[in-house]
């Protein structure tokens, strides 16, 4: 506050825009982790946790595969297959 003053603060608090959310959308799909996971289960028949033990390159295609499934996070998938979000990150 004794940067801008009290004044200038609430004018700007008060201002309107047009900004809005990128990453938001009112009518985005929810994917619950159940559903990831009996999705993984049924295009790869594999259990979720057990993607983990797979070598390098099938974790690599399973998981762009169900990333490409709108609503799936990449923390959903992390959590739901034991995978650290790092190595997804990477992917």
């Amino acid at each position: 506050m004794d940067l801008i003053g009290e004044e200038n603060f609430v004018r700007f608090m008060n201002e309107s825009n047009d900004d809005a959310c990128p990453d938001y959308s009112i009518n985005k799909k929810a994917i619950t982790d159940v559903d990831v996971v009996n999705i993984i289960e049924k295009m790869f028949g594999i259990k979720a946790l057990m993607i983990q033990y797979e070598k390098r390159e099938m974790i690599e295609h399973i998981c762009k595969e169900i990333l490409k499934i709108e609503g799936v996070s990449t923390r959903q998938l992390a959590r739901v297959t034991g995978l650290s979000i790092n190595l997804i990150w990477r992917l």
